[in-house]
């Protein structure tokens, strides 16, 4: 896709941890962009993220790496809805879908699309709705103290 340069994306081909320690910190940034509704640099750091989360699923091709590179996905295509130039967002799904059918998955490839899918073709408000409901379930809770 473009959106790392050639020698990060060597350099984290090359180092397992290195690249899992920069997914984290490439889509913890994209979600403040998202929070901030700073949607052109959500693009640009999800795709960032989005590269990375293939390489990781290129360097250890399981079930973890397959759940992070389509939640990344997901992701991406909800920042890319907000886009403020039109892009064609079934390329996204084209690539995944490409990416995906090379890997052995523990479902049929159409499960792991449907969200994508549905992320790309329903309505905004839902779409936004299921999202806030996502990044909820990444948010810790307060713990409450027992008396």
């Amino acid at each position: 896709m473009g959106f790392l340069c050639q020698k990060l994306r060597k350099a984290l081909s090359l180092n397992h941890k290195k690249a899992m320690s920069s997914w984290h910190e490439t889509v913890f940034r994209a979600r403040l962009c998202v929070s901030d509704e700073n949607w052109e640099n959500a693009i640009l750091i999800y795709g960032s993220a989005f590269e990375i989360s293939e390489i990781l699923l290129s360097q250890k091709p399981d079930n973890s790496a397959v759940n992070r590179y389509m939640r990344t996905a997901l992701e991406f295509a909800y920042s890319l809805r907000y886009s403020p130039s039109r892009c064609d967002l079934n390329a996204l799904t084209d690539i995944v879908e490409e990416r995906l059918s090379i890997e052995i998955l523990s479902q049929p490839i159409e499960k792991w699309l449907t969200p994508l899918q549905d992320v790309i073709h329903s309505p905004l408000h839902q779409v936004e709705h299921w999202m806030q409901m996502l990044f909820s379930l990444d948010t810790p809770k307060p713990r409450s103290s027992l008396h």
